[in-house]
């Protein structure tokens, strides 16, 4: 018997031995795995930032576990600059004690995150050649780089949204721009007599190219406008004496006054559909112009649009000349090919009689104007001395000043529509200037 218990306890030993050995433990539950919290060491810089490029800084966890942070583009030392309201952030105001020839706008400033450029931070500092901006900047007041005559290079950050009026104005060496995406404004004058710069690439998103804005860039020879533009400011692209060709998308509706006045080197121009005016000027004195191609759109010509376009090729019809497209050639008549003749008649096509289309067409006695006509331009028949009596359609809507100036001839003018529709033309105050005493004749009855 005692043999038999003690094979029993050995037994049971070595069978608990065995459980042990597989890794069986019924006296113990399998513990829980607790989150781990890291406990990181202090950063470390692992790259040094530089005026031109991020800097990089580390941090290592007990565990192993690594984390990196970026470190922001550093600023020209010696910039000056005001903290803005808000207390975190400055805007440049100035070179201060700064001597670079190369100035770098970064991200922070003693701690401020670079907003702004403010008004006139860099006004006339003609040793600067080359500026580069972080992307934190976003606006760029007036005048902020005015008359940096050294400037041959800029980078803009991709922050930037607002372009200030004269910003670069009269940097004579900048041999091009391309401004950022986010950019919806460019102000007046904001590249005025940028006189070496070659290339414009403008971002996605601008709307309005301010008055003047490229004006005087001689070298420059091609645009290409973004979809995003609605207005073309006046003057715009002024004097740009080498510009070849302008890409205009359909998303403008204005062309202002001398857009691309004394564009010598301008052959031939599509206005899109949308366009509905075109300003005073706006082609004048483009000499190598030779085709252009006005849409259906149009409802206003300013005056002069095309004075001076010796080049320009015309539409013919009836001892008139016109422009228009390829749907309609006769949509504005332009000018009499001769002066001398008595009558003359307008193709029903027309839409638009452009300033001083028959003046001093001395022998005209009668006129009729079709239906079609909506606008008749400044002093289209002035001293038209022996014009006695004149149609007017019944779609006229606009009689701009000076149409009948000097017509002392002038007895009739049949309206083809009622007295309430003649009152409701849009007529220039002085439209009827100087002329002799007529009577209008409507369809329900007369006006004296």
């Amino acid at each position: 018997m005692k043999k038999l218990t003690i094979l029993v306890c050995v037994a049971l030993v070595a069978f608990g031995l065995i459980l042990t050995a597989c890794g069986e433990d019924f006296n113990t539950q399998v513990p829980t795995t607790e989150a781990h919290t890291h406990s990181y060491d202090e950063w470390k810089v692992t790259k040094e930032p530089t005026c031109t490029e991020k800097g990089e800084q580390e941090r290592i966890c007990a565990c192993g576990e690594k984390e990196t942070m970026d470190i922001p583009i550093l600023c020209s030392p010696g910039l000056e600059y005001t903290v803005n309201s808000d207390g975190k952030t400055c805007t440049v105001t100035g070179i201060g004690t700064c001597t670079d020839t190369e100035i770098f706008i970064g991200a922070y400033i003693d701690g401020y995150q670079v907003t702004a450029i403010g008004e006139k931070a860099f006004y006339d500092c003609f040793k600067i050649t080359h500026i580069t901006m972080s992307d934190s900047v976003a606006a760029i007041g007036d005048y902020a780089f005015y008359q940096c005559v050294g400037i041959v290079s800029m980078t803009m950050g991709n922050g930037v949204t607002t372009i200030g009026d004269y910003a670069f104005s009269e940097c004579r060496s900048l041999a091009g721009v391309t401004i950022p995406d986010g950019v919806t404004l460019i102000g007046d004058y904001a590249f005025f007599y940028c006189g070496r710069m070659v290339s414009i690439t403008m971002g996605k998103n601008v709307t309005t190219i301010g008055d003047c804005a490229f004006c005087d860039c001689g070298s420059l020879t091609s645009v290409n406008i973004p979809d995003s533009v609605t207005i073309i400011g006046n003057g715009a692209f002024a004097s740009c004496k080498n510009l070849t060709s302008v890409t205009i998308p359909n998303s403008v509706t204005t062309i202002g006054e001398g857009s691309f006045e004394f564009c010598h080197s301008l052959t031939n121009v599509t206005i899109p559909d949308r366009i509905t005016t075109i300003g005073n000027r706006a082609f004048a004195y483009c000499s190598s112009l030779v085709s252009v191609n006005i849409p259906d759109s149009i409802t206003t010509l300013g005056s002069a649009v095309f004075e001076g376009c010796r080049s320009l090729q015309y539409a013919s019809y009836e001892n008139c000349k016109y422009l228009g497209n390829a749907n309609n050639p006769y949509l504005v008549l332009m000018a009499a090919n001769e002066k001398n003749l008595s009558t003359y008649t307008i193709h029903n096509d027309t839409k638009i009689i452009a300033e001083n289309a028959f003046s001093r067409c001395t022998n005209m006695t009668t006129i009729t104007i079709p239906d079609g006509v909506t606008t008749i331009g400044d002093f289209a028949f002035s001293g038209c001395h022996r014009l006695t009596s004149v149609t007017f359609g019944n779609k006229v809507t606009i009689i701009a000043a000076g149409v009948f100036y000097d017509c002392g001839s002038l007895i009739e003018i049949h309206f083809n529509g009622t007295k309430e529709q003649w009152q409701t033309i849009e007529k220039h105050i002085y439209w009827n200037y100087s002329t002799g005493q007529y009577t209008i004749h409507c369809t329900d009855g007369d006006i004296e």
